[in-house]
Order: structure tokens, then C-alpha cells, then sequence
């Protein structure tokens, strides 16, 4: 497996959506940080909508380009960040290219804050929420008691030096999913015969 970096690239908010429509079909998820919330969301039909949950009430918002400070638009095999810097963005695109080569990665589940506690009657979402007070609308159906997750692609290189076995280089989003509590996978690997 290699990883392609696209070149780092400056480009104004307009020309953000021909950037996603360019790189990715389907209805990739995204991650935003705006100025008062960070959001999950889909991208689709030129449009991201974000899953807003704010002063006890839900809701599907279309978000502006000019509002976001950073999105990361992300699919099993790649991601495409883009964060503000000034009146710009600065891009990139980083993918998956088959190849026996490093760097290599690991993948891990990163289980996200809080359980479904109630139906936000919004199909193809739920609500996250956590006795700590985070609430956070995700684009996935979800069943009272669900715990959700997201899956974070985690790449490294071997030095050619012997001081470090291996060294982190890079990291990026792949997909949001269910939680399974470790028991669960115990239990699933071994059914499969896993090891």
C-alpha cells in the first residue's frame, strides 16, 4: 500500500465544492469545525449537510463554504482536507494507491463520546449524548443504546536507522461506524477462527 499525497494547494471557498465533486462519489461523510460547534456530516448533491444539536434541539443545516474553518471530507479510500487560512483554504488529498511499499498503517476504532439515548426522529441520523453534556448529531441511523465510532487510518514508515523501530507519519479519517465493545470482537474473532 502507498499513500498519495496530493500537492498541497491553495484555492478560494467557491471552489471547494468542484474539489469534492471532482474527488469523490457518492455521499462521503465530513468532519467541520466551525466558529461555535464541530459537526459531522454528508456531503450530497453539491451540498454539506451538517447534523446541528443545539440548545435541546436537532437539526439538518446546509453549511456555507465561508463558514467552515476546517473539513475533512473522507471515504474508505481517501480524505481531502481543506483547511481556512485567511480568505484561502489550503488542500490536500490523501489516498490509498495499491502497492507493495511502505508506508504501511494501522487501523483503528476510535469510539466517539456518548450512546443514543433518544430517537431524533431525522432519518439516516441519531444523536449522541453523554452524561458529560457533549451531544453530537451523526449521519447514521442509530437505536437507543447504540454507541458509534470512527475508523482512523493511522500510517508509518521505517526509518532506515536503527534508533526507531517505525515512526508515525500521518493520519486520516475512513469511515463512521458502529461500536463494538471488545468482548464483541473477542467474541466475533473467534467465532471466525481468527487470530
Amino acid at each position: 500500500m502507498r499513500v498519495c499525497n496530493s500537492l498541497v494547494k491553495e484555492i478560494l471557498p467557491e471552489d471547494i465544492y468542484g474539489e469534492i465533486n471532482k474527488n469523490f462519489t457518492g455521499n462521503p461523510f465530513f468532519y467541520a469545525v466551525l466558529e461555535d460547534a464541530i459537526v459531522l456530516g454528508i456531503y450530497q448533491n453539491g451540498q454539506f449537510l451538517a447534523g446541528l444539536a443545539k440548545d435541546g434541539t436537532c437539526s439538518i443545516k446546509t453549511l456555507m463554504a465561508e463558514e467552515i474553518l476546517e473539513i475533512r471530507v473522507f471515504d474508505k479510500e481517501k480524505e481531502w482536507k481543506a483547511l481556512k487560512m485567511g480568505d484561502t483554504f489550503s488542500t490536500r488529498l490523501k489516498k490509498d494507491v495499491q502497492e507493495d511499499q511502505e508506508p504501511g498503517f494501522v487501523e483503528e476504532t476510535q469510539k466517539m463520546w456518548g450512546a443514543v439515548k433518544v430517537s431524533v426522529q431525522i432519518p439516516g441520523w441519531c444523536l449522541l449524548e453523554s452524561g458529560r453534556g457533549s451531544r453530537i448529531l451523526v449521519p447514521l441511523e442509530g437505536e437507543v443504546g447504540q454507541e458509534k465510532a470512527v475508523i482512523v487510518r493511522k500510517y508509518y514508515e521505517t526509518p532506515d536507522h536503527d534508533r526507531e523501530l517505525f515512526r508515525f507519519t500521518d493520519e486520516r479519517l475512513c469511515d463512521i461506524t458502529e461500536w463494538q465493545k471488545q468482548e464483541e470482537v473477542i467474541r466475533s474473532k473467534e467465532e471466525n477462527h481468527e487470530d
